[in-house]
């Protein structure tokens, strides 16, 4: 599974981490995205998002005043997304 998180303030490009089903059991989304150095306020993108594996945790980083956006072409990903995300508060 290839994983790229963007910033879209400006177009750069922050991190691309290439895992395994295997590695994902023993990786927490929150260590890989507090490397991406994003910060409260930004606007970022989660393309593939799927389930929101790191888009809830990004959500988290950018917080109130920022925004995430997940992109899937599975709608039901998405509402998954969408409905964990409510439930932290996000």
């Amino acid at each position: 599974m290839r994983v790229s998180l963007s910033s879209l303030h400006g177009y750069q490009k922050l991190t691309c981490v290439q895992l395994n089903l295997k590695q994902m059991k023993f990786i927490k989304p929150q260590n890989i995205v507090a490397q991406m150095g994003l910060k409260t306020g930004q606007t970022v993108a989660d393309f593939g998002s799927g389930s929101g594996f790191y888009t809830l945790s990004a959500a988290q980083m950018v917080g109130n005043t920022g925004r995430v956006l997940a992109v899937d072409v599975q709608k039901s990903k998405l509402t998954a997304t969408f409905s964990a995300g409510s439930q932290q508060g996000l």
